[in-house]
């Protein structure tokens, strides 16, 4: 189970859930003059109280394979479960797609980078809907001569949802 809100560095969580960061070694009296004894110190996170009970702030607890891909010309970071926003693809709502440009991969520390892709590598997606994106306003102007023009465009998107990652 992971927690919804990973925006505060000071989030305490059960060790039971999660496993303890192996960058928190020493104590941060070693480290951190005028620091208790009891908090040990994380060079991506400071401080920290007891680690054999509890785990601040995941960095290298929750690591899970990504792959680079490249869809419609953009290259996007995907994982297993991710929605992405890409350029309107072609096919219907709740059809499957599959994407073969991928670029690198990292299982777990292992990358691998494509030359120019991984051969055997591919993302399944499903297309959940299609949409456009907000107005942008594209207002010109030449100042003296009473010259302005004002344009608005949406952009034609796909949702998709990277169901399995082949590596």
């Amino acid at each position: 189970m992971r927690p919804e809100n990973f925006s505060n560095p000071y989030s305490i969580l059960p060790a039971k859930e999660y496993s303890i960061c192996p960058k928190i070694t020493t104590p941060a009296s070693k480290t951190v003059p005028g620091s208790p004894p009891e908090f040990f110190f994380c060079p991506m996170y400071g401080l920290s109280k007891n680690i054999r009970i509890f785990a601040t702030r995941i960095h290298s607890i929750t690591r899970r394979m990504y792959v680079i891909v490249e869809i419609a010309g953009q290259q996007f970071k995907a994982e297993k479960g991710r929605k992405l926003y890409v350029h309107r693809l072609q096919g219907e709502e709740n059809s499957s797609v599959s994407f073969d440009k991928v670029l690198l991969t990292d299982n777990d520390g292992q990358v691998k980078v494509g030359a120019p892709v991984v051969e055997g590598a591919a993302v399944k997606c499903k297309i959940l809907k299609h949409l456009k994106d907000d107005k942008v306003l594209v207002f010109k102007k030449k100042r003296r001569t009473g010259y302005q023009k004002c344009n608005g465009h949406r952009q034609y998107l796909t949702q998709i949802l990277v169901e399995e990652i082949v590596a």
